[in-house]
């Protein structure tokens, strides 16, 4: 990790997203406040084989699916509701650590 690097992506976002930056940062100050998680979708769950609709994630635990990946390092960001969990599936959800540990 370079921190000119990391500094030089922060001044640009700052730059062309100000208000996406300021949002994102105040999100990620709040002590065990809401954050990005990864879940894995084993074989055998009961989530496997299920679109995100059914899995009804939304409203059951109060997650919002902002991405996940099946095969290699291939995000598939905002997936649709007809997009289905198979079993090796990563998903990346936005919550509170309690939500998604209770998943």
């Amino acid at each position: 990790m370079s921190p000119q690097s990391i500094g030089g992506r922060r001044l640009a976002q700052e730059l062309v997203r100000p208000q996406a930056t300021a949002f994102f940062e105040s999100m990620m100050a709040v002590p065990k406040g809401i954050g990005f998680h990864d879940i894995l979708i084993s074989h055998g769950c009961s989530l496997e084989g299920k679109s995100l609709r059914e899995a009804g994630l939304r409203d059951d635990y109060d997650l919002l699916v902002v991405g996940f990946r099946s095969d290699g390092d291939k995000y598939d960001y905002n997936p649709p509701g007809e997009a289905c969990l198979i079993a090796g599936t990563h998903m990346v959800v936005l919550g509170h650590p309690e939500d998604a540990q209770r998943l």
